[in-house]
């Protein structure tokens, strides 16, 4: 079903902002409206997969639970990103999901910004920069929680990932591989790893005043896997690789 509400958004249960009607726990959900737009959820809802193609949108949940579920897990799914750019705003409510990519195909480019009392839970897999361009903010107390998470998880894709604010927080209970892009945690943002490690390839960067409580690895080279912690940046963990002091500037 195709979100076709006025250019300032709508209520998600409201017929008239539908193609047909709005959609079902078993119906997919597309939002792409060529402008700034606001969704608002006045319960709680469960479709098949929801795709933001176009535009600047807003899910306002009112402290609501927005659930992305298919018998096959592969079609349950967050997509952000289009041809001409997207972007996706979740705020106040959870949105969650066995998969969650921002800028999947090698034509997208996709932001998905989670902010206040918003909670992004990707149960299988988080790709940031997939194949195409991602970005992610966590700003302002937003908090997201993943198994496995990738930025920049093909070649031609590239991920930016950052972290901001009290209380903002990422948890990685499979990791988080650093691939092709950049993990930004600035101070007092954390990321915690509690299970396996944080992974710097080559062509990854992690940087910030932020705090990473787990164990980081460096399977870079020193110039293109970097752990750039700034001073006042913290780990709780292990620091695995080579790690190099230099003027106002650690790498792992």
């Amino acid at each position: 079903m195709l979100f076709r509400s006025a250019s300032s958004g709508g209520s998600f249960t409201d017929c008239h902002n539908w193609t047909l009607v709005p959609p079902t726990a078993s119906d997919p959900a597309r939002f792409a409206i060529a402008s700034t737009y606001t969704v608002t959820f006045p319960s709680s809802k469960t479709t098949k997969n929801a795709s933001v193609n176009l535009g600047t949108a807003t899910f306002s949940l009112g402290n609501k639970t927005y659930t992305l579920s298919s018998p096959i897990a592969t079609d349950a799914y967050l997509s952000v990103g289009g041809s001409l750019g997207a972007s996706l705003k979740m705020v106040s409510g959870t949105v969650t999901a066995p998969y969650c990519r921002v800028g999947y195909a090698a034509s997208e480019t996709g932001t998905l910004n989670v902010g206040s009392g918003g909670k992004l839970i990707a149960t299988t897999d988080l790709c940031v920069g997939c194949a195409g361009t991602g970005t992610m903010n966590v700003t302002s107390g937003g908090r997201v929680t993943t198994s496995e998470a990738t930025i920049g998880a093909s070649i031609g894709g590239s991920g930016t990932v950052s972290l901001s604010g009290s209380l903002s927080k990422w948890i990685g209970n499979l990791g988080i591989d650093v691939r092709r892009g950049t993990l930004k945690i600035m101070s007092p943002a954390t990321v915690d790893v509690p299970n396996v490690p944080l992974v710097v390839f080559q062509g990854g960067t992690v940087r910030g005043t932020g705090t990473v409580n787990g164990d980081i690895a460096n399977f870079g080279d020193g110039s293109d896997g970097t752990c750039g912690l700034e001073p006042g940046a913290g780990t709780t963990g292990a620091l695995v690789g080579t790690f190099n002091v230099e003027i106002g500037r650690a790498h792992v």
